[in-house]
């Protein structure tokens, strides 16, 4: 029917549980995708607790990302933005266009923001490094 399952990992911030470390998380990927997921999703509030201090983006996170884009096929992983704040959604995709190209795909875009997204894309809009 055209259907394709999304599977999403990772642990929402407000039950006061501990992230899921990066082994968990690439296991956890592994399986929605041997499972038959189309593509799956990584929970947002890793970059909400990275994108929202002053000190940059967690090393820790960099760290993660690379991890999953070495396991998983970063065409089937959708990164999702925050939500916290136009700041923090531009400053994540541009982190993540810079660190995983041009063709990451996002999740969690609102509609105000695919303008400025897609000029990062093409390297026109705001960068960080």
């Amino acid at each position: 029917m055209g259907f394709a399952v999304h599977g999403e990992v990772g642990r929402k911030r407000s039950g006061g549980e501990q992230p899921l470390g990066v082994d968990r998380l690439i296991e956890e990927m592994e399986r929605c995708l041997a499972a038959g997921a189309d593509r799956v999703i990584f929970e947002s509030d890793a970059f909400e607790a990275a994108f929202t201090d002053d000190a940059g983006v967690d090393r820790g996170l960099a760290a993660t990302i690379d991890a999953i884009v070495d396991a998983v096929d970063a065409d089937r992983v959708i990164f999702e933005v925050p939500l916290t704040g136009e700041t923090a959604v531009v400053e994540a995709a541009a982190w993540l266009i810079t660190t995983v190209g041009a063709d990451v795909n996002l999740g969690n875009v609102n509609p105000h923001y695919i303008n400025v997204v897609e000029q990062m894309r093409r390297g026109l809009g705001p960068r960080v490094d």
